[in-house]
């Protein structure tokens, strides 16, 4: 316990190059925690990747309460840690934390974490704030239309983020009530059409393709807006 914990803060706190810890669940919560513990101190690491592990929603919030400190890591990679949990609401707020204080981190990647709408509303609100990410993977969240609505009306005020993956969220899912056009679809058509910071654009893997009344209007929405957005390069859904 003790002794594996030391030696990744000292790994975390002597790393230069990019660190990868990718894919084999070896990481834990507590080499989490560990991991935590070096990037208070590490004023070299640009880039960290803990992807597909089995960090936890308390983990998690010792990342992001260090990266609140953290003023050099650029590149965050934590797809698939199962950080969402009910009973830890916290770790949400830490994320959102770290995303209003934190100018350094241009890259995060926080897909696959089991986020529901009152994580994306929370993400979204702070991402309002937020003047340094410049791309972010949300994709394989089921927070909904609701939470399509959320990040929707961030990007009516977000002047930095360029490059956003929503692949998979469940964006037109009839469940939460706000399957149609009039939910969260419409929000982010409406941000499309003022919004002149997005250049790429992932919304796949949502039902956009469905044959029903509701996907055509939510698709039409769409391509009125992109008749009246100048910067977007690329939209798939």
């Amino acid at each position: 316990g003790g002794h594996i914990s030391d030696w990744w803060i000292y790994r975390v706190y002597q790393a230069h190059r990019p660190l990868y810890l990718d894919g084999s669940g070896d990481y834990n919560p507590y080499g989490g925690i560990a991991i935590a513990g070096g990037l208070v101190t590490n004023e070299n690491l640009s880039s960290l990747t803990i992807s597909a592990n089995l960090l936890g929603a308390v983990a998690a919030d010792a990342l992001f309460k260090a990266m609140c400190k953290n003023k050099k890591v650029e590149f965050l990679n934590l797809y698939n840690n199962a950080i969402y949990h009910w009973e830890h609401p916290g770790t949400i707020n830490s994320l959102a934390t770290m995303l209003k204080t934190n100018d350094t981190l241009t890259s995060l990647n926080m897909a696959r974490n089991g986020f529901e709408t009152s994580s994306a509303e929370s993400i979204a609100r702070a991402l309002v704030v937020n003047r340094a990410v410049v791309n972010l993977d949300i994709s394989s969240n089921p927070f909904g239309p609701k939470g399509a609505h959320a990040f929707g009306q961030m990007l009516l005020q977000n002047t930095t983020i360029s490059d956003l993956s929503m692949n998979r969220c469940k964006l037109t899912d009839a469940g939460e009530g706000l399957g149609t056009v009039e939910g969260g679809i419409a929000t982010i058509a409406e941000s499309l059409a003022q919004n002149n910071t997005l250049v790429m654009f992932e919304l796949e893997a949502n039902g956009l393709h469905e044959e029903n009344e509701s996907m055509r209007a939510a698709n039409t929405a769409l391509s009125d807006a992109l008749h009246k957005n100048t910067t977007l390069l690329k939209l798939s859904t």
